[in-house]
């Protein structure tokens, strides 16, 4: 699913998400210093006055999921962080948006796009160093920031409107200051594959889609003579990745296919399916040893291929109960994590088993933005759910959690796909479901 043409029918399932089950209340004690003075009796008395004062007073619960199944460690359920839950208000940053956000890599600058304006700031001011004013009609829904071939950067911003849809490519220079001219390619980026997917790993090529959304056009920002149009789908694409060696482009389709192409002759290398069902996600294992797919079929279920061997039986991993649209590999390709409605599941690809299966009361809320957090400390998965990001630290066995007081107004979540972690920092972050971008404390 892309931007633009079929962003109602993201929102549309959410849109009937009102309520949910509170699993904690927090209230804030008072306290009172009760003066020598006073008699026993006058100091119960008062103190019972306190103590109602501050029931009526109490801050609101802070809503989180009420589980069927936790993350654990050596089956014992995983807890809050002290802390833990905190609201928005907690957050080291916070831009106001609406906002789509990234990092570059050396963690030197955060790009903000919010309508048609690109702000780059400093991460250790958070002072905006330059701006840059799209000549692209729309509002921003997606940028992404790479290293340019010589120095600096390039900074992709993707914007739609009723009538067009733009890819706009700036150039900033090592200290963020404006460089040349602005470039635009015409299409639509994937919906579902965040910032880095629908870009070779270097930032030199972009997959973008026609308005049928039955079409992608590789661009290459080097060579535009050289830009290749893959053809083939009967229906709207809904995914799309290069391999991390730039080869393959891996599209997954509603028509029930999943197709890899050659990346440099446009030439159709394997066709998967009929799948059974819609089909809306696919990436690589960053090893470059598998091809993924997420489907509707049969209730929901991830399908990984080897690239080696493709006409072998995938590995299935099934039970999700409905559509998934989200998968994130861990750097090693050990790991792999998958989510909808409810349900986030861990898979080890060296047991070959689901290894931890998150799971909430009500699913009518869809995880979203799964992100591996990987450090000295070891493991961590960032997944956004009920319009908050948590974390869940494999290792301490702790929940984190950030997020609204109360989330009705929010439709249950859903935001830019650009939850990131700046390590310098200690940050972690991005677009939130009220499409402020705001950094929290968190340091690995």
């Amino acid at each position: 699913m892309f931007h633009g043409a079929l962003r109602s029918i993201i929102l549309r399932p959410l849109s009937a998400c009102t309520t949910f089950t509170h699993s904690a209340m927090h209230i804030h004690s008072a306290t009172f210093a009760l003066l020598g003075l006073l008699s026993g009796a006058h100091a119960r008395v008062t103190s019972r006055t306190t103590e109602r004062r501050a029931d009526k007073v109490a801050d609101p619960p802070i809503p989180t999921s009420t589980l069927i199944t936790d993350f654990q460690k050596d089956g014992v359920n995983s807890s809050w962080a002290e802390g833990h839950p905190k609201i928005w208000a907690a957050a080291a940053v916070d831009f106001k948006g609406p906002a789509v956000v990234d990092v570059s890599a050396d963690e030197k600058f955060i790009v903000v796009a919010s309508g048609r304006n690109v702000t780059i700031r400093d991460t250790s001011t958070q002072e905006i160093v330059s701006s840059a004013l799209t000549d692209a009609s729309g509002s921003a829904n997606t940028v992404s920031i790479f290293p340019d071939m010589d120095e600096g950067y390039s900074v992709f911003v993707a914007t739609s409107d009723t009538t067009s849809n733009k890819v706009t490519r700036f150039r900033f220079s090592s200290d963020g200051a404006v460089v040349g001219e602005q470039t635009q390619y015409d299409g639509l980026l994937s919906t579902f594959d965040g910032r880095r997917g629908p870009f070779s790993e270097d930032g030199r090529r972009l997959l973008l889609a026609d308005r049928s959304v039955r079409q992608l056009t590789i661009y290459n920002v080097d060579k535009p003579d050289s830009n290749v149009v893959l053809t083939g789908h009967t229906d709207r694409i809904a995914s799309a990745a290069f391999s991390p060696d730039g080869a393959l482009v891996s599209t997954a389709s509603w028509d029930q296919s999943m197709k890899l192409w050659n990346a440099s002759t446009g030439e159709l290398v394997h066709s998967f399916g009929p799948s059974g069902g819609q089909n809306w996600k696919t990436n690589f294992s960053p090893d470059g040893k598998y091809v993924v797919l997420g489907t509707s079929a049969a209730k929901g279920t991830v399908n990984i291929w080897s690239v080696a061997d493709v006409t072998a039986p995938p590995i299935v991993i099934s039970d999700f109960g409905n559509w998934v649209r989200t998968a994130s590999w861990t750097s090693d390709s050990k790991f792999i994590a998958a989510g909808t409605y409810g349900i986030v599941q861990v898979y080890s690809m060296d047991e070959q088993k689901v290894i931890q299966r998150w799971q909430t009361e009500d699913p009518r809320f869809e995880s979203w933005e799964l992100f591996w957090i990987e450090g000295e400390s070891g493991l961590k998965l960032a997944y956004r759910i009920t319009a908050g990001l948590e974390v869940y630290d494999f290792e301490s066995n702790l929940k984190y959690r950030w997020g609204p007081h109360a989330y009705a107004q929010y439709n249950g979540g859903g935001s830019g796909d650009d939850t990131t972690l700046i390590k310098s920092r200690g940050w972690i972050g991005g677009s939130d479901a009220d499409a402020d971008v705001r950094f929290y404390d968190f340091a690995i």
